[in-house]
């Protein structure tokens, strides 16, 4: 890439993730519920809160998160790391790896799989205040739907039972039929679990008027990363 190219793409992610830190330094916004986001009803502007499926009860603010994703939070986590600080966040600990899934991936051919790292990451004492996960891109086109249910609630039972999760609901325009399956399993598995969140990357991503995917149609392009992260940051903010 060429050095002027690579200046300007610097200086506007500079840009953006400096807009992000003023965004979410402002008042806490009132949540909203969008549309369904697989029906194509309205999605929520990019700093509006998560859509909320099911009330949190966490006490006090959040100070602390562990996150566990794929690619997608690979890429965007200067952008959570800066809308996290700018929330008063300081303890943050972000696990995210490219292709990662939930239950497969011993770490050697391919990478630790979701449930290993929260495994590992429990019994090092990690205790924050809100856990999120983004997984489930790479499983809707490996794995039957049939399995969906089970696979998220396997991951939902691990952490104690008074800690809030928020999850992140996929996006994958190559396997849509199966992204929508998933995403409505995610809903009607982390109903019945308290104090648990789906944010909504479904009805941003798939938002084809806000530009926020790279060439691949898959991945967040800047500004994607940047309503990634509001977006996740809002939903963790909202759990306390």
């Amino acid at each position: 890439m060429p050095v002027a190219d690579r200046s300007h793409r610097l200086s506007r992610r500079t840009f953006l993730l400096a807009a992000l830190a003023v965004a979410a330094g402002c008042s806490k916004t009132t949540s909203t519920t969008p549309g369904d986001p697989q029906t194509g009803g309205s999605t929520p502007e990019l700093v509006l809160p998560a859509e909320v499926t099911t009330p949190t009860s966490a006490p006090g603010p959040v100070r602390s998160v562990g996150m566990i994703g794929d690619s997608i939070t690979f890429r965007s986590k200067p952008a959570l790391t800066s809308v996290f600080s700018a929330k008063g966040i300081a303890d943050v600990t972000i696990d995210a790896e490219v292709s990662r899934r939930i239950q497969v991936g011993n770490g050697k051919s391919e990478p630790l799989n979701g449930e290993q790292v929260l495994t590992n990451l429990l019994k090092v004492g990690l205790k924050p205040d809100v856990w999120v996960f983004a997984l489930g891109t790479n499983d809707v086109n490996n794995v039957d739907a049939d399995a969906y249910p089970a696979l998220i609630a396997a991951m939902l039972a691990m952490p104690p039972a008074d800690t809030p999760v928020v999850w992140v609901d996929v996006y994958r325009p190559a396997a849509l039929a199966q992204t929508k399956i998933f995403n409505t399993a995610l809903r009607e598995t982390t109903a019945r679990r308290p104090n648990t969140t789906v944010a909504s990357w479904y009805a941003l991503a798939s938002d084809k008027s806000k530009k926020l995917l790279a060439s691949d149609d898959l991945h967040p392009n800047e500004a994607g990363e940047v309503a990634f992260a509001a977006l996740v940051g809002a939903a963790v903010a909202a759990t306390g």
